[in-house]
């Protein structure tokens, strides 16, 4: 359990540690929070995502499979980011109790996966 806290603590800690921006979403009604994050859980990339404070704004969550396959799938708008890479990305759709879904931003293959596995994560808002 302390573990766990500590784990959150250092990653809430450098969630604003580098130069961070708000890019805005041209398609849907949200606003993507560009930082470089680490790689993690589930349930800690949600954790994380809820407790963001940038620029004020502090109503931050994980995207949907539907919103992180809209920025696979546009290369152009992926170009707005600094901090985006291929990767697997944490989506807040959940399969059941133990998985949920990831979307792979190179191409926008959707896989289910443990909660328990890493990935990475970004945030959004409703604007």
């Amino acid at each position: 359990m302390l573990r766990s806290f500590i784990a959150f603590i250092c990653l809430g800690a450098s969630l604003m540690a580098t130069e961070a921006k708000i890019v805005s979403d041209p398609k849907l009604p949200i606003e993507w929070l560009d930082e470089e994050y680490f790689d993690n859980i589930w349930k800690m990339a949600n954790a994380s995502c809820s407790q963001a404070d940038f620029e004020g704004k502090n109503d931050w969550r994980t995207p949907t499979v539907k919103e992180l396959k809209r920025l696979a799938n546009d290369e152009s708008f992926k170009k707005e980011f600094d901090s985006i890479a291929d990767g697997l990305y944490w989506s807040s759709d959940e399969v059941d109790e133990f998985s949920a879904y990831a979307v792979y931003i190179g191409n926008g293959f959707v896989s289910e996966n443990d909660k328990c596995d890493k990935y990475l994560f970004i945030c959004v808002r409703k604007r």
